[in-house]
Formats: C-alpha cells, structure tokens, sequence
C-alpha cells in the first residue's frame, strides 16, 4: 500500500469514526428526550392522583388534597376564597414536609370563626386553634401555631 492509499484509508476511518459518534450523540438526545416525556408523564399522572377527592362524613364535608391534606368545614366558602385557602394551606404543608421526613398528614377544620389545625409527623399530633373574623388571617395563624 503505498502512501496515497493509506492517507485514504485514514480519512475514510476518521470520517467513519466521525459519523459514529454523531450517531451515538444523536441517539444519547433522543433518550434524554424521551426520558423527559416520561418524567412529565409521570408528573401530570401524579397532579391527576392528588386533584381533590371530596367525601362526606357525619360533620359535614371533607375535601382531600393530595399531600396529606385534609380540609373540612369549608363548604359554603366560595370557589375564589377556596382556591387562596388552598394555596396558603399547601404552603405551610410544604414546609411541614420539607422539614419532617415523617410527616404524615395535616387536617384543618373550620366551624364558623373558629378554625383548628393538626400537624401529623411521626404519629404525633400537634394542634392549633384560632378565632378570627378573618379567614385568611385565621388561618395563617392557626397553621403558625403549628410551626
């Protein structure tokens, strides 16, 4: 083989080499993105699992949230107040979990003024209660009391 061929036969490896890798690069890709479909897959199966689950029970009603919440008493409060009392309740329950490893659940109850609060961590329950006019004011300190 004299010295042209070998140059050849050089490039044609390298240029092959070359194109493995684009290969392997694109393939790399393709199973990141499909990882990241599932990883949302699974996400909007787990917002599905955790949408809210009502039951009735002898008090009234109780509406189950996903993340160990439990809400009862609040039937005739509106959707709009609903939905704020639903994100300061999740609020203070996310802090509740990112700082307990055993955090089980937490339930809140409103009976007219009066709103009660149970922290559930490690099987032990901690209670807080609150009379205010204000809900959301009631219930930013019941949920503090916690703490």
């Amino acid at each position: 083989m004299n010295k042209e061929e070998e140059v050849k036969e050089a490039e044609v490896k390298e240029t092959e080499v070359k194109e493995t890798e684009v290969k392997e690069a694109e393939v790399k890709e393709a199973e990141v993105k499909e990882a990241e479909v599932k990883e949302t897959e699974v996400k909007e199966a787990e917002v599905k699992e955790t949408e809210v689950k009502e039951t009735k029970n002898s008090g009234g009603d109780t509406v189950t949230l996903g993340g160990g919440i439990e809400l009862s008493g609040f039937k005739a409060v509106d959707f709009g107040t609903m939905v704020v009392v639903k994100k300061i309740v999740g609020s203070y329950t996310r802090k509740f979990s990112d700082g307990n490893k055993d955090f089980e659940k937490i339930s809140v109850v409103l009976d007219g003024k009066k709103i009660t609060a149970e922290l559930t961590v490690g099987g032990k329950a901690k209670t807080s209660k609150v009379e205010e006019d204000n809900l959301f004011v009631a219930l930013d300190k019941v949920l503090k009391g916690l703490e």
